[in-house]
């Protein structure tokens, strides 16, 4: 009630972790990567990017589904791999990337990173309010 915008929790319960992507939901309704926890599980494969759509987890299509059925599918115990696939455009092409990743909790003072497409101007995790209440890290 202090004006500020909703977040939602990092990891819902101590059972929980993530894969360090905090993503938001675009236009379409798709889930896409808005930043990646430095240090964390997607930072270190160096695959993803800002922008990507995620398409399966553990091999099911979750695309157009709400952040709300696929949260769970991302989320798991620490130590567990999960399987994501994301679809990114590149000018004219569509290319697949898909990683898999351990999930963990997130360490104490991690930065969130933006990676960009080169030439793209780096961002701060720390969007404005709107993005800020629309986002959510797994």
């Amino acid at each position: 009630a202090d004006g500020q915008p909703q977040h939602f929790e990092p990891y819902p319960s101590s059972e929980s972790c993530g894969v360090g992507i905090m993503f938001k939901v675009a236009a379409g309704g798709d889930l896409e990567v808005d930043a990646i926890l430095e240090g964390g599980p997607a930072d270190r494969t160096g695959k993803l990017r800002q922008g990507d759509q995620l398409v399966r987890v553990d091999g099911r299509y979750v695309k157009g589904k709400p952040a709300s059925q696929v949260a769970p599918k991302v989320l798991g115990p620490m130590g567990t791999i999960v399987e994501l696939s994301f679809k990114r455009e590149q000018g004219p092409a569509v290319v697949t990337v898909n990683v898999a990743l351990v999930r963990e909790t997130p360490r104490q003072g991690s930065q969130h990173a933006a990676p960009q497409p080169p030439g793209s101007a780096r961002s701060s995790a720390r969007s404005t309010p709107q993005a800020a209440s629309s986002a959510t890290m797994w």
